[in-house]
């Protein structure tokens, strides 16, 4: 039993990969790529600041690609000066001229635009400058002296201390924005914000005055810049370097996007799109399951009705499939009514669209145990025909319930989807309606994903079950070559 779990659960997890990654190639063929420099699905050299910093420092190198290298050396920013100025010595003094003059726009947010203003000649920066600063502030550009001066600051973020936290730039990002994503304290998340806003020459301060919803929007706007630029200031290194093989792929940040609840277009619209699913996809599945419970209670009934009247040995006499043709006049018919009857015109077309494939199993079923020797025996020993099916075989039928769960609920949610866009029940039908006419990918994927997670769950939960309550099922064959 346990390695049979085992291996379901292994085979769900598959199951659910390879659907992801179906929805997301076909979301992104439709909607633009903002990742589209990295590779799909492998990626073999996956960048870091370091890896930034050494293009850069060629690229400022070659007349051509002069202005893009020293670009790209000012947005990784304080991040790359532990890598350069530590090579500073060897670099020849065109090559420091150059260094020193691309870094120098650096220095205002760094709260060293006196220090720029001092050491600037023709409008370009004395390479010296840097030599003295990294004598200076080397050791603030560690994980000890940083974790030291973000922690005096969180306790008392006066200018000063703020200025040890401006001097190493965009090296510190990597413990300041993590910060404000766990911090509680509105003032702390303040400051930081603050702090990191002028060191990312970006607009994401988070006021302690802010309302809830504007925090939430303002956290959620930096774990979109986190996730897209936090390459530029950290360095990837052992097994971090192995996962980043799939990590740093346009499917991996697809999927770490997905599971922190981003659904596209930003995390803050993520956020959006999971309260609207929130809201209307409890609707479906509750009627969903109503009309899977109804159509099996209803069809167990109508099988011991019949079976008490006619010749019940012989399966498929019954014309039950011809009750799925009342489902369309049903919901036509309620589609311009009140609340009340649109949502029992959905349930009914469903119960009705789902009823012929729970009386065929259940058919099936009562075949199997009118043949079982066990029935026999019941039989003979003077039970009746109905406490020798009911109580000699309920482990049986309460399987058959679970079991029929599998096919019906799916089935009865695709159903309840198109009753609700039809009949403008405001469910997830709806939702998938405004979507689809919107081409918004975000809100498709979330409400496919959910689906098949909860289906995917529920088929492996009642997998588990059944081969529990079913002792045909509970042993397991033991391996080839034993006795």
């Amino acid at each position: 039993m346990g390695r049979f779990a085992i291996r379901r659960l292994l085979w769900s997890i598959l199951s659910f990969l390879v659907l992801s990654v179906v929805v997301f190639v076909l979301t992104n063929l439709v909607a633009s790529d903002q990742e589209a420099k990295i590779p799909w699905f492998i990626n073999t050299h996956p960048e870091d600041v370091k890896s930034r910093t050494d293009v850069a420092l060629a690229q400022l190198e070659s007349e051509p690609t002069h202005e893009e290298g020293a670009h790209k050396l000012v947005v990784i920013g304080g991040a790359a000066l532990p890598l350069i100025l530590t090579q500073f010595d060897e670099m020849s003094q065109s090559n420091r001229q150059r260094v020193s003059t691309a870094l120098a726009p650096m220095l205002p947010r760094m709260g060293l635009a006196d220090e720029l203003e001092k050491n600037t000649k023709n409008g370009t920066l004395d390479p010296m400058f840097w030599v003295h600063f990294w004598e200076e502030h080397a050791v603030d550009y560690t994980e000890m002296s940083l974790g030291r001066a973000l922690s005096r600051f969180t306790k008392y973020p006066t200018a000063e201390n703020e200025r040890e936290l401006l001097v190493v730039d965009t090296y510190g990002l990597v413990r300041i924005i993590p910060l404000i994503f766990s911090t509680t304290d509105p003032v702390v998340r303040d400051a930081l914000s603050r702090v990191a806003s002028r060191i990312a020459e970006r607009e994401g301060r988070i006021p302690a005055s802010a309302s809830a919803d504007e925090v939430r929007r303002g956290i959620s706007e930096w774990r979109d810049f986190w996730r897209r630029n936090r390459s530029n200031y950290r360095d990837i290194e052992g097994a971090e370097r192995l996962t980043a093989l799939v990590s740093e792929t346009r499917y991996g940040r697809w999927l770490t996007r997905t599971f922190s609840g981003d659904l596209g277009g930003g995390a803050f619209q993520g956020a959006r799109v999971r309260g609207e699913i929130g809201r209307t996809l409890p609707r479906t599945l509750i009627r969903a399951s109503l009309a899977v419970l109804l159509a099996m209670a209803s069809s167990f009934a109508l099988l011991f009705f019949v079976k008490e009247r006619t010749d019940h040995r012989r399966p498929g006499r019954y014309g039950v499939e011809i009750v799925q043709v009342f489902s369309i006049p049903c919901i036509l018919t309620f589609q311009n009514g009140g609340g009340f009857s649109r949502n029992f015109a959905a349930l009914l077309a469903a119960v009705f669209f789902l009823f012929p494939l729970a009386f065929r199993m259940a058919e099936r079923t009562l075949m199997d145990l009118l043949g079982d020797p066990a029935f026999t025996t019941a039989r003979a020993m003077g039970a009746s025909e109905n406490r020798a099916l009911i109580y000699g075989f309920w482990p049986r039928w309460l399987s058959l319930t679970l079991m029929l769960l599998v096919p019906l609920l799916p089935l009865a949610v695709e159903i309840s989807l198109v009753s609700e866009l039809v009949l403008h029940l405001g469910g997830a039908g709806t939702l998938v309606a405004a979507a689809s006419r919107l081409h918004d990918g975000a809100r498709m994927t979330g409400i496919v994903l959910v689906l098949a997670a909860l289906f995917m769950a529920l088929h492996l939960a009642v997998d588990l079950v059944v081969r529990f309550l079913d002792p045909r099922l509970r042993d397991e064959a033991p391996p080839v070559g034993t006795g």
